[in-house]
This record gives C-alpha cells, structure tokens and sequence, in this order.
C-alpha cells in the first residue's frame, strides 16, 4: 500500500496550503483548489493511505478546512482511499545554522525526525539574603515523556508563526495561571539540548528566561494534565540532587548554572 503524508497548518497562505499537499502527494499534477484535488484523489485505483496531519490552533481558513473535506469526502467515495486524520501542533524548523525557517511541520514528526526545533522555558526565581531559589514543576502521571519528573517552572514548544517570548508568555498562562507582562521576562540565552528515547528523537533549541516577580504558589492554577505540583528548591541543592539517581528529573546542570551567572 502506498502511504503518504500531508501537513496542513491552518496558518497558511492558499499558495502555501496546495504546495503542502502536493509535496505530500508527491505529485506534480496542477493542485490549486480543492476540486483539483478531489480529481487527482478519486482517480486513484490502488490502496492508499494518506497521514493527514493538521494544526491544532482556531485560525479561520476557508482554503484549509476545503482541503481537508476533499481529502475525507474522497476517501467516503473512493475505497481505496484510507485517511488518517491527526490534530498536532506545527512548529517551524530550525536549520544547521540554528535559524528559523519557514517550514513547520508537526510537533510529533519532529519528535520522529529529530529536526531541531524552538522552546522556551522559564524559570520562576526568588533570591532571598544571598540564596537563589528556584521553582520545579513536577510533571504529571500521564505525560508521555518523562512522567513524574522534576522539571523547569514552565516550558513548552513554540507553535509556527508564534515568537519566543510570546510562547514563553503562553506557556505561563496555561501551565501555572500566571499571566505575566513581557517586560518581567527576562532573557538569559539560549540553549541545545537533543534527547533520544526509542522512537522519539527530541531535538531543541531554547530560548531561556528567567520571572523574579513575587509569587504565591498556593494560588497559582496548574494544569493538571502537564503538571501534578510545584516546589521551590535553592539552586545549589539542586546542583547537587541531580546528580542522586534516585532523583527523578529532566534538570540539566548548564542551564542551572546560566540561572545562577544571571541572577548573582
């Protein structure tokens, strides 16, 4: 059976969104509306399986949402046609140079691929007399990586289209229900990171900020499905706790040490 691939980021131009399904197609036939496309999907008389991979954001595309229903209907009318249809996020890839490119794909072909892509993550910081202190956030049960792990006060990915900061900003929000201002983040570099386990290949380029603004974690409003709590910790004992194997976490020593350099 034939298997393609096809990405549709609700983001998109139309010139963009037909390029996108031509390359997953891999076909060189005129693709530039959806009736186009319903004709090359109908004419097909062999199995077929097609990964539809669509973003997951609200953004209103009139050209994508028709795209989307000729690649179903199509599949209804022709049995030979099998469709597959995922919600995913897209992020854009980060090439050799570590710019940022045009291309997105989703979150979870990247993870297969190993094409590096931008995060952020952000630290909560509280200096008190001449001790930093830091907060984690423990990772929920369920999460699919790294469950019950000890980890940034808040991270995530930065969906294509968005900024870093504006990422950071959102992760915040959803994460912890703290709504930050862009001012009171601030920016201390950035960092790789490449993480290996089975079939994923996680490969990062993160953008590191660190919020000195004063906080109540008794008030803050996690998200249960990302994180089960938080706790502070001072930097220099958790230093040295990652080094304990029985303490399970995704810290890593360089990024504590850029806290330390900045808040100092």
């Amino acid at each position: 059976m034939d298997t393609c691939e096809i990405y549709i980021n609700r983001k998109s131009l139309g010139s963009d969104l037909y390029c996108a399904v031509k390359t997953g197609l891999k076909c060189s036939e005129k693709i530039n509306s959806a009736k186009s496309l319903s004709d090359y999907l109908l004419a097909i008389t062999s199995p077929f399986k097609i990964m539809l991979y669509v973003s997951d954001d609200d953004s209103v595309n009139t050209d994508a949402d028709d795209l989307i229903s000729a690649i179903r209907e199509a599949s209804v009318t022709n049995n030979y046609i099998d469709v597959k249809l995922v919600k995913d996020e897209f992020v854009n890839i980060i090439d050799d140079k570590d710019r940022l490119t045009s291309f997105a794909e989703p979150r979870s072909v990247a993870h297969k691929t190993g094409h590096r892509h931008p995060t952020v993550h952000i630290w909560i910081v509280r200096k008190i007399d001449m001790e930093i202190y830091i907060l984690l956030q423990k990772r929920s049960h369920n999460k699919a990586q790294h469950p019950d792990c000890f980890d940034v006060s808040s991270a995530g990915h930065v969906s294509a289209g968005d900024e870093y900061r504006t990422s950071a900003l959102r992760e915040l929000s959803e994460e912890l229900g703290l709504y930050a201002e862009p001012k009171q983040l601030e920016f201390i570099g950035m960092r790789k990171s490449d993480y290996s386990d089975n079939d994923v290949h996680d490969n990062e380029l993160s953008a590191v900020y660190i919020y000195r603004q004063p906080i109540e974690t008794e008030k803050l409003r996690l998200q249960t499905e990302e994180v089960s709590q938080v706790s502070w910790i001072d930097i220099d004992e958790c230093l040295t706790l990652i080094k304990n194997p029985k303490f399970k976490h995704c810290l890593y020593k360089d990024e504590l040490l850029m806290i330390k350099k900045a808040v100092r």
